[in-house]
């Protein structure tokens, strides 16, 4: 029976064996995959390891360095280390140095073998005593109320571990989310910007080739005026020369004769006149107008204060109105007429296919159509 006892307590020893360094735990730690290993070792093992820790044992890679102490192997060891004591005292040495009496008893309180003799001395009578062979019972529950608890921590850290990969999956997915939203966001802010710029930069097209057109035409003008002058001086100094005979009043009358009736830069010509009277008549009839959101079809895009619109091929998700075009490209201005005389300008861009007019306030807006002028 005393071999059997030490075989169980050689096989509890070897369970309590760190893999590396083949000894008993020292400062036993448990990783993330829930093996124990000597602090020492285990720290030694990961020694210049910043990432994807490998445990030793299972080869499971671990993204953190997790070291939590075991306190309840370390206890268990302590036990098992006593047991195997107390089994390896039954051998050949089973008398009492002192009274030669076989050792049949234990005493819990100085954790050592006793004989009945010692027992009822002064020194152990208060003590708590117990059979020798009651003692690895009592050892054997005690461990396997210690591995009991072991196991519901294991079991608890598991779950732990678990439910703190399900949250970081969730926080990812949540992350991601947000990227993608913020990565439309900007680009659509982006694409507003490049609208922007580009009708700002066709408008200044536009101020430069009418600057440059203007320039062009008081060059002419003045050039025009510059060859008459010369012309006219080359005359009356041809005149001059001509003849010195003549009179004051002769030359007085060649002047007049030679000098050309120019019109003043700042007088406008009669055309002109009547070219900016029709450019005021026309700014007196112009009408600002705003795009309606109500109406515009889920393919067009409405920018700059609801005063440019564009094309796109993915359709926008609008939501429904009875108002909205659901299948023409087509929007309505806000303002409408009922009669008189109004003028607007559109500008339209490089597209192949546009169509701008009046339309009804009955006009077909679901369904495709024909856009036929009546």
């Amino acid at each position: 029976m005393a071999s059997a006892r030490t075989k169980h307590v050689k096989d509890l020893q070897d369970e309590l064996t760190c893999s590396i360094c083949l000894d008993k735990f020292t400062d036993p730690v448990s990783i993330q995959c829930g093996h124990n290993f000597c602090r020492a070792c285990i720290s030694q093992t990961w020694k210049g390891t910043h990432s994807n820790f490998s445990c030793p044992q299972c080869r499971k890679v671990s993204k953190w360095k997790f070291l939590r102490p075991n306190r309840v192997v370390g206890n268990v060891l302590e036990i098992s280390a006593r047991m195997f004591t107390t089994v390896e005292s039954e051998g050949p040495k089973k008398q009492c140095q002192k009274h030669q009496e076989p050792l049949k008893l234990y005493c819990k309180d100085d954790s050592e073998e006793i004989c009945v003799v010692c027992r009822e001395s002064v020194y152990h009578r208060s003590h708590t005593v117990m059979p020798v062979e009651e003692t690895t019972e009592e050892f054997k529950g005690e461990v396997q109320n210690r591995v009991q608890s072991l196991r519901k921590e294991l079991a608890n850290s598991v779950q732990l571990k678990t439910e703190e990969e399900e949250r970081a999956q969730e926080l990812q997915a949540e992350v991601l989310q947000k990227r993608q939203m913020v990565t439309a966001g900007f680009e659509g802010l982006r694409q507003l910007l490049a609208d922007e710029e580009t009708a700002i930069n066709h408008r200044l097209e536009n101020i430069e080739r009418a600057i440059k057109q203007r320039r062009n035409e008081c060059v002419s003008r003045l050039n025009e005026k510059v060859s008459s002058l010369q012309k006219v001086i080359t005359d009356l100094e041809k005149s001059f020369l001509i003849s010195n005979s003549h009179t004051c009043q002769d030359q007085k009358a060649s002047v007049g004769r030679h000098s050309p009736e120019l019109p003043h830069p700042k007088h406008r010509t009669p055309r002109l006149a009547g070219i900016g009277a029709t450019v005021d008549f026309f700014r007196s009839l112009h009408v600002p107008l705003s795009l309606d959101l109500k109406t515009v079809n889920p393919n067009l895009l409405v920018t700059c204060n609801r005063q440019r619109v564009k094309y796109v091929e993915d359709a926008l998700h609008l939501a429904p109105c009875p108002e909205r075009f659901d299948s023409k490209p087509c929007v309505l201005a806000t303002t409408g007429f009922r009669l008189g005389k109004h003028y607007w300008e559109v500008e339209v861009g490089g597209g192949i296919y546009w169509t701008t007019g009046i339309a009804k306030q009955s006009v077909c807006r679901k369904g495709m159509f024909r856009i036929e002028p009546r």
